[in-house]
């Protein structure tokens, strides 16, 4: 039996956002390998600036892909679940970095960044293997 749901209707429209939302995250990995050779980019001067600059750029690609996904796939689909989970981890990652708040295994803001990285990174690589998955047509 297949979860997914036929939206034929805006197939096109659907495929421009994956490939927006594919840039975006290709923005956002630039913006981690750029921070950890320690180059400083226009109005990126430290590592807190940068934690703000990568989670907007992570909450608009998200913001993008997952209405879709939870569209198309339902909140049973494995890859979809998973990609909830590291959302609301990444949320509640920025909203306590933003009060400052003290977190055990993170104690800068070089650490925080580099762990807000490799949230989104995970994020960026679970949305196009679902997509890849799609066009493939593996388990649906």
């Amino acid at each position: 039996m297949s979860i997914q749901q036929d939206i034929t209707k805006d197939s096109s429209n659907v495929n421009l956002i994956y490939l927006i939302a594919f840039f975006i995250g290709l923005i956002a990995i630039l913006l981690v390998i750029a921070r950890l050779e320690a180059r400083n980019l226009p109005y990126i001067y430290n590592d807190r600036t940068a934690f703000f600059v990568l989670a907007g750029i992570g909450f608009i690609g998200c913001t993008m892909v997952m209405g879709k996904a939870l569209e198309k796939y339902g909140f049973s689909d494995p890859l979809v679940f998973i990609s909830s989970v590291l959302g609301v981890i990444i949320t509640i990652l920025f909203v306590m970095f933003l009060f400052k708040i003290n977190i055990p295994f993170i104690t800068n803001d070089y650490e925080a960044f580099l762990a807000l990285g490799l949230l989104i990174t995970s994020k960026i690589f679970l949305a196009n293997f679902q997509k890849l998955v799609d066009i493939l047509g593996i388990f649906y």
